[in-house]
């Protein structure tokens, strides 16, 4: 764990980023291809865990299959939080959180370092990574407004570049932890977008074996056209009333 990152840390040259968005096309807004480039071997899934707060305020962290299972939905690669959870009785639902966005919080930063340390046996530039964070959020109202940023896909949201090596993955900015993140070689690319509560990569085949195998990380291969909004849960419809 390195600290966190400074506005001195801002990169003014985005070209690094420039091949993100020809790898992006014209995929759809609500596709995994709209946030990750296509040309890597395979791409995962990583669920961001409910929690439980416990009374000496650290976090147990509540995989989705978990709740699948006491409230009788279906776990599969595509599920939807929000579709998994609905029909929870009160009395089983036994998580105090649901999953968190993009939080620079202590426990959200650890499952960040957990993937980044997975990650960087599968680059051969671990000490050179690059860290885009959407300029849209309110804590970077402070930011100096000449510094330049790279902008992707349909909706062009645009993204503050940072660099450093990938152990620094979890390192907050402004209180936000990074919404894309890649080594200098492209082995792989993450992405954290603020619209969703899981992470999405592209890899080699070895890279996403070993997200997928990982025991403290709940993580499911998808492909790069899979539907990726709440009310897309295939095996879990919305209810009417969380629509």
């Amino acid at each position: 764990m390195t600290g966190e990152w400074d506005d001195a840390d801002l990169l003014r040259e985005v070209e690094p980023a420039s091949w993100i968005e020809p790898g992006l096309g014209t995929a759809k807004i609500t596709q995994v291809h709209s946030l990750v480039p296509s040309g890597f071997e395979r791409y995962v899934r990583i669920l961001n865990p409910a929690e439980i707060e416990n009374d000496d305020r650290s976090v147990t962290p509540v995989r989705w299959a978990d709740v699948a299972r006491v409230s009788g939905a279906i776990a599969h690669a595509g599920m939807q939080f929000a579709a998994i959870s609905a029909s929870t009785s009160p009395s089983r639902a036994f998580w105090d959180c649901d999953p968190q966005r993009n939080s620079g919080g202590e426990f959200a930063s650890r499952c960040v370092y957990r993937l980044a340390e997975l990650l960087a046996a599968h680059t051969g530039t671990p000490r050179a990574c690059f860290f885009g964070f959407w300029e849209g959020n309110t804590a970077f109202s402070g930011v100096d407004q000449t510094i330049p940023r790279i902008a992707l896909g349909k909706d062009g949201f645009r993204y503050y570049l940072l660099s450093g090596a990938v152990s620094r993955a979890g390192d907050p900015f402004h209180g936000l932890l990074a919404h894309l993140w890649w080594p200098a070689d492209r082995a792989w690319f993450v992405a954290a977008h603020f619209d969703f509560d899981s992470i999405f990569v592209g890899g080699t085949a070895a890279c996403i074996d070993d997200l997928v195998l990982a025991p403290d990380l709940e993580a499911w291969d998808i492909e790069l056209d899979h539907e990726i909004m709440a009310h897309n849960d295939a095996f879990n419809p919305l209810p009417p009333s969380a629509r």
